[in-house]
């Protein structure tokens, strides 16, 4: 029981903060389903593309712009953004698999 309590307590955590591990746990809910729900859910995506194996590349770019932070002592912009690549099946339009890039890739 108190195992159960623990979990729970965990989930709860995990789930009520915003990070990297969050997007990639909802990404992987993503695959085996239609690329059309999550255009549904994300909006039209920045770039759509053919890969070499003949499936699809759907991609979402998330861009905040710069931010200023210090480095070295010196404040300096830079870029938050997170682009989420999908590679799709041109037959049935599933999502295969799926790429994160960026510094602030996060759900």
């Amino acid at each position: 029981m108190l195992r159960i309590i623990c979990v729970s307590i965990l989930l709860v955590i995990l789930c009520s903060c915003a990070s990297r591990a969050n997007l990639e746990w909802s990404l992987n809910s993503w695959v085996g389903q239609d690329v059309d729900g999550l255009v549904q859910h994300w909006g039209k995506p920045s770039d759509i593309g053919a890969l070499s194996n003949g499936n699809v590349s759907y991609s979402w770019m998330f861009d905040e712009g710069l931010t200023n932070a210090p480095i070295n002592g010196v404040v300096s912009g830079y870029a938050k953004f997170c682009k989420i690549t999908l590679a799709v099946s041109s037959i049935d339009r599933l999502v295969q698999s799926w790429q994160l890039e960026g510094n602030n890739c996060k759900a």
